[in-house]
């Protein structure tokens, strides 16, 4: 049975490479994810050019002589470091020890933000973000790919003569789900790779910020990312398959799990607004739950209403949708009848 699978599996995967789609949608998926890298990237030198030219303007205030830039001064990487050593050297005689105080924590503050994008885009710490981003870009091109890969059979006709073949029904659905949880682990992989490329290029072309980079992230961290976003991807691969198989339509599964993935944020945004027992209903919800798990809130509409709602919570919520759909999807292929072509 398994290696039936495996070997249907590797069919379905070998039908999927020969279209232009699963590749157009990992070029999407990679160019989000280098967003996080290159974004980052120029943010942080933009930052560094601005403290070093011309530096940031800050209040004054309680300081015996303004001296001859009024009640201002200009904080610069370099204005910091002598601040640091000798505040007499830039700041106006008699200035009081809380306004020097309050410089050196506007110093500490520019510094750590500096450290913070650095860090951003060099590694480990990129793969965490970019592979947040894949998840929540992911979830619509999974839907897309999902729909299509499953609905291209029923469009097409071609389920019926592969069935007709010997080709059980389970079998034929178990490897179908196989290959598509299968590309979704090999397309964070290559997002992954594609990542650190990108961030060992963008570490070679800049200057590391004073003190190095915040050090906040470590590889267990990127490890972990890369493995919740590959299993917040399954149940909303369930959820497209499911809704695939019961409208026999490529066209309707992307068009339902593609607006599902927004309505559920609009929808619970105003809703919660409305009725507060909508709040308790709101934790049990799909992309909810994937937020909460993948520690993130990039899903359209969610950000607004996060709750403290488990790791270990979620994780059980998403298994039951898993199990549940898989088995709605598997009983509404075993019962239906298997139809010509529906050309959609």
């Amino acid at each position: 049975m398994m290696s039936n699978v495996a070997k249907l599996a590797q069919w379905e995967w070998f039908k999927l490479q020969r279209r232009w789609m699963p590749w157009i949608l990992l070029g999407i998926l990679l160019l989000f994810s280098q967003l996080v890298v290159w974004g980052r990237f120029f943010s942080y030198n933009n930052l560094q050019d601005h403290l070093q030219d011309s530096g940031i303007v800050v209040p004054l205030f309680g300081t015996g002589d303004p001296g001859p830039q009024g009640r201002l001064q200009v904080i610069s990487i370099a204005s910091c470091n002598v601040l640091e050593t000798d505040p007499s050297a830039i700041l106006p005689v008699g200035t009081p020890s809380k306004v020097v105080a309050d410089l050196l924590t506007r110093c500490q503050q520019l510094q750590a933000q500096l450290q913070r994008q650095y860090e951003g885009f060099t590694l480990p710490g990129s793969l965490p973000s970019a592979f947040e981003i894949a998840r929540a870009i992911g979830l619509i091109l999974f839907a897309i790919l999902t729909a299509s890969a499953i609905g291209s059979d029923y469009g097409l006709g071609t389920l019926r003569p592969i069935l007709t073949r010997g080709v059980g029904r389970l079998p034929y659905l178990a490897g179908k789900f196989h290959m598509l949880i299968g590309a979704a682990a090999g397309a964070l992989i290559v997002v992954g790779i594609a990542t650190a490329v990108s961030s060992l290029i963008a570490t070679g072309i800049t200057e590391t910020p004073a003190g190095g980079a915040a050090a906040a992230t470590t590889w267990a961290d990127a490890g972990i990312a890369i493995g919740k976003t590959w299993i917040s991807l399954i149940p909303y691969i369930a959820l497209t398959a499911t809704v695939t198989i019961w409208m026999r339509s490529a066209a309707a599964g992307m068009g339902i799990g593609l607006g599902y993935y927004f309505a559920e944020g609009l929808l619970t945004a105003l809703l919660s607004t409305l009725f507060d027992w909508f709040r308790t209903i709101d934790d049990y919800l799909l992309i909810r739950n994937i937020d909460a798990f993948a520690d993130g809130s990039l899903s359209f509409g969610s950000g607004s209403i996060n709750s403290a709602i488990g790791v270990g919570q979620a994780a059980i919520i998403l298994a039951l949708y898993t199990v549940a759909l898989a088995g709605i999807a598997i009983r509404l292929f075993r019962q239906r009848d298997v139809t010509g072509a529906s050309g959609g």
